[in-house]
C-alpha cells in the first residue's frame, strides 16, 4: 500500500464555516500539500472549489462566504495524479452529496466497475469519488443522510476517515475505520460549534474540548453531537476530553519554520518526556526485565530511537531487546507468546504497519507498552501501558523532539530494568540548550559547503551506531541528499570504495569509540574525504571539529542535535521548505 495521511477539516456552526476550515487546513498543510478543496453549503447547494498546490495564504474572497456548514482537504497523492480534478472534496452523481476521506479503499476497483454499471460517470482517477456516489445511491432507497453514510460504509474494504455533507440536510457525518479523525466541541448554550479535523491543530485555537472516535464509529453533528456503530448503528457513549496542547505550541512563532522551533523546544521536551507517571514507568520496567523476549516495533525515525534504546537494554540491563520494523512484523510475531512484551513507538500513534503488529500480538496475549505523543490515539487506546512522549504538537514533517523524547523514555526505561542511574540525565536539558546556542552559527555556515554535496556518508560505533543512522535520514529528508550512515568498523568492507576526493564524512565519536573512529577518519582523508568531526574532544583527523558535551550514556541524546541543526540549515541553503518534504508525508495510516 502507498502511505497517506492528508488534513481534513470541517465546520458545523454560526461562523462564515469556509473561512473556518481555510484556516483549518492552512494548518493541517504538512499533512498533504498536493492540492486543496473545500466544499460549503451555501443557499441550499454546495459550492465546490478546488485547486493544485499548497493551500498557503490563499485569500477567503477567491472562495467566497458560505453558510455554517463546510468541509475541506488538504491532499497527498495516492490514487491519481496531483490535478484539479482528483483533488478533494468530491461530489456524487447528482451534485447534492460532498465526501473528503483519508485512506485507502482497497475494493474501490469493484466499486468504480459497479458504478460505471449503473452509466454513473466518475469525474477522477481516485479511490474517493466511490464513496459520494454511493451515499446517493442509498439516498434512492427513502433513508436519512447518516443511515446512508453508514451502509455506504459496509460496503467499504480498507481504511477510511470520511467526512460528509449533504446540500438538504443541515449536519455533518464522520465515519472512521483505520484513519484517525477527532472532533472538537464548543457546547455554549448560545453558540454552539463543532469542528472536525485529521488532527487538533486545526482548530485549537477556538476549542480544546474534543471526542476521539474509535475505529468503527460513525459520528452525526447536528444540532447535537452523537455517535453510532458502523456496524450495527447501535448508540455509542464518548467521553469529551481535553487536549493538553496550545495554539502557541503548534505555531512557528519567533522562528522561520517549525523544523528550527522544534528542535530549539527539545531541552524542555527531554525534561516532559523524563517525567512520566512513577507507577506507570514502574510496571513497564518490571514486565521488560521479567519477559522472555522483547521487541521493538516502530518506524523510521521511531525505529531508529528503538535501536538507541535497544543497545541501552543490552548495555545496561543485560537483556535483549530486538528492533522490528513495523513493515516487518509478520516475521517475528508468530514466535511471540504471552510471556513477552512488545515495546510499539509511533509520534502520531496511527502507524498503520505499527499498530496492525500490536493488534497481532495482543490476539496472542502478548503484553504491549506504547510511546506515543498524540493523545487519544488508536496506539494509545490498545495498548496495556502508556508513555507518553509529552513533545507536544510536532508539526515539521520531520521528526526532532518525539526522537528525542523516545530515546530519553527509553534510556530511562533500561536503567530501570539495571536497577542503575545514568547521572547525566540531571544535566541533559541544560546541555542541550547551550549547544544549541553555540552551535548553530558554526552549522548554519557549514551548511553551505554541503549543500554542493551529492552524497554523504555518517559512521559511529557503539551507542553512536544508531545516531549515524538518523543522521542520515535527516539529511535525506530534509535536503534531498544522497546520505549513508553505517557503523565505523564496516567501512572496509564495502562502502570505502565510494569515498572520493571532497566526499563529507560526517565520523560521531565519544571516548569509547573514538580511537576507532580517528583510525575510521584516517582511511577516509587518506583517500581524499574530508572529515567533519562530532566529538567530545578535537582530534587531528577531523578536517572541521564540531565540539558537543560528554554526557556519557546519553552521548546520542546530544551528538543528533548539531546533525539536525546542519540538516535544516541545507535545506534553508539550497532553497527547500524543512517543514514539508517533497513526497513524504507525517504519519503512515495505511500499510
Amino acid at each position: 500500500m502507498v502511505p497517506l495521511m492528508c488534513g481534513i477539516a470541517g465546520y458545523k456552526g454560526t461562523e462564515d464555516a469556509t473561512q473556518v476550515v481555510i484556516e483549518g487546513l492552512r494548518r493541517l498543510e504538512y499533512r498533504g500539500y498536493d492540492s486543496w478543496g473545500v466544499a460549503s453549503i451555501n443557499n441550499d447547494h454546495i459550492e465546490l472549489f478546488r485547486r493544485e498546490g499548497r493551500i498557503g495564504q490563499v485569500s477567503i474572497s477567491r472562495i467566497g462566504r458560505s453558510s455554517g456548514i463546510s468541509i475541506g482537504h488538504t491532499r497527498w497523492a495516492t490514487h491519481g495524479g496531483v490535478c484539479e480534478s482528483n483533488a478533494h472534496p468530491h461530489l456524487s452523481f447528482d451534485s447534492k452529496v460532498a465526501v473528503v476521506h483519508n485512506g485507502i479503499i482497497e475494493n474501490y476497483q469493484e466499486l468504480r466497475s459497479g458504478l460505471q454499471s449503473r452509466d454513473i460517470a466518475l469525474q477522477s482517477q481516485t479511490d474517493t469519488e466511490v464513496i459520494p456516489h454511493l451515499i446517493a445511491l442509498e439516498l434512492t432507497q427513502d433513508t436519512s443522510f447518516a443511515e446512508a453514510v453508514r451502509k455506504a460504509c459496509l460496503r467499504l474494504k480498507g481504511s477510511y476517515a470520511i467526512v460528509a455533507v449533504h446540500q438538504d440536510f443541515d449536519e455533518i457525518v464522520v465515519a472512521r475505520d483505520g484513519s484517525p479523525v477527532v472532533i472538537g466541541t464548543r457546547m455554549d448554550e448560545s453558540d454552539k460549534e463543532f469542528f472536525v479535523a485529521s488532527d487538533v491543530t486545526a482548530f485549537l485555537d477556538r476549542t480544546k474540548e474534543v471526542v476521539y472516535l474509535r475505529d468503527g464509529d460513525l459520528a452525526v453533528i447536528n444540532s447535537s453531537l452523537e455517535v453510532r456503530r458502523i456496524i450495527d448503528a447501535s448508540h455509542v457513549d464518548f467521553k469529551i476530553e481535553t487536549v493538553p496542547w496550545s495554539l502557541d505550541e503548534a505555531s512557528k512563532g519567533e522562528y522561520h519554520h517549525f523544523m528550527q522551533k522544534e528542535i530549539h523546544e527539545q531541552p524542555q521536551v527531554v525534561v516532559s518526556a523524563l517525567a512520566q507517571d512513577d507507577s506507570a514507568l514502574a510496571q513497564a520496567s518490571s514486565w521488560i526485565g521479567e519477559a522472555g523476549r522483547v521487541i521493538v516495533v516502530a518506524c523510521g525515525s521511531s525505529a531508529l530511537a528503538g535501536m538507541v534504546g535497544q543497545a541501552y537494554f543490552r548495555s545496561l540491563a543485560g537483556k535483549d531487546v530486538q528492533v522490528v520494523l513495523g513493515s516487518e512484523s509478520d516475521s517475528i510475531i508468530p514466535c511471540l507468546s504471552s510471556q513477552d512484551v512488545l515495546i510499539a513507538v509511533s509520534q502520531s500513534g496511527e502507524t498503520a504497519d505499527t499498530i496492525h503488529a500490536v493488534k497481532t500480538a495482543k490476539a496472542k496475549g502478548v503484553r504491549l507498552i506504547s510511546i506515543v505523543n498524540a493523545t487519544g490515539s488508536s496506539l494509545s487506546r490498545i495498548s496495556d501501558i502508556v508513555l507518553p512522549m509529552r513533545s507536544g504538537p510536532e508539526i515539521c514533517v520531520v521528526a526532532t523532539k518525539s526522537y528525542i523524547s523516545t530515546v530519553s523514555i527509553l534510556a530511562r526505561l533500561a536503567s530501570m530494568v539495571a536497577k542503575t542511574d545514568i547521572t547525566s540525565f540531571s544535566n541533559l536539558s541544560t546541555s542541550m540548550k547551550s549547544l544549541i546556542a553555540s552551535v548553530e552559527p558554526q552549522v548554519a555556515a557549514l551548511a553551505v559547503r554541503i549543500a554542493k554535496s551529492k552524497d554523504i556518508f555518517v559512521i559511529g560505533r557503539g551507542l553512536l551506531y544508531p545516531t549515524s543512522l538518523e543522521a542520515a535520514l535527516k539529511l535525506k529528508e530534509t535536503c534531498y541528499i544522497h546520505a549513508e550512515g553505517f557503523a565505523g568498523g564496516e567501512l572496509k568492507h564495502g562502502s570505502i570504495a565510494l569515498i572520493e576526493t571532497g566526499i563529507p564524512v560526517i565520523a560521531l565519536a565519544d571516548d569509547s569509540t573514538r580511537a576507532l573512529i580517528v583510525s575510521n577518519a584516517m582511511e577516509v582523508r587518506a583517500r581524499g574525504g574530508w572529515v567533519i568531526g562530532v566529538d567530545t574532544k578535537p582530534n587531528e583527523a577531523y578536517d572541521v571539529f564540531i565540539q558537543v558535551p560528554d554526557l556519557g550514556l546519553l552521548q546520542p541524546l546530544i551528538s543528533i542535535v548539531p546533525l539536525q541543526l546542519l540538516a535544516y540549515h541545507v535545506a534553508v541553503v539550497k532553497g527547500l521548505d524543512p517543514d514539508k518534504p517533497r513526497n513524504l508525508a507525517k504519519s503512515v495510516t495505511v500499510k
